[in-house]
């Protein structure tokens, strides 16, 4: 028999896979696991994901917080995407609850008629913590519209 990559002949004259190959079925077990892993991470997303939502908000004026998103008393919300629209030149900034809130998303510009759409990956969602809102707040009257989506989970 000729000579081929990874392969030899034992005393017999049978062919035997070289250790060299042994070693890429190792690595490829180890790919597998990874591969498996992955997998069971997306599905553990998958069953998350049951908790989805989708909130809209409007409104002609909202240079006072208002939630776009109610808080919930024992989970965190996880937003995957963000779509604003404006009629009015302002900047609109995203938050938690009023009082002394926390920033969840700096200002963003618009010209009038603007807008935006935002996603984020599952790995890196925008998070409002536990019993906070998702609070939208405008630098001018004018009308504007949010929608996000999400899920809520611990």
């Amino acid at each position: 028999m000729g000579k081929l990559p990874n392969y030899a002949e034992d005393e017999s004259g049978s062919t035997i896979v070289r250790q060299a190959t042994a070693a890429n079925l190792n690595n490829t077990e180890a790919s597998a696991a990874s591969i498996k892993t992955a997998v069971e991470a997306i599905q553990a997303l998958e069953d998350v994901s049951t908790t989805k939502f989708q909130a809209t908000f409007t409104s002609a004026d909202a240079q006072a917080a208002a939630p776009v998103k109610a808080k919930t008393a024992s989970n965190k919300m996880y937003i995957l995407s963000l779509i604003v629209s404006t009629d009015t030149a302002l900047n609109i900034q995203f938050q938690d609850d009023t009082g002394s809130p926390v920033v969840i998303m700096e200002q963003m510009y618009f010209a009038a008629n603007g807008g935006a759409a935002l996603s984020f990956p599952p790995q890196a969602p925008l998070i409002v913590d536990t019993n906070k809102d998702f609070d939208v707040i405008a630098s001018a009257a004018g009308n504007i519209s949010v929608t996000i989506t999400g899920y809520i989970a611990p």
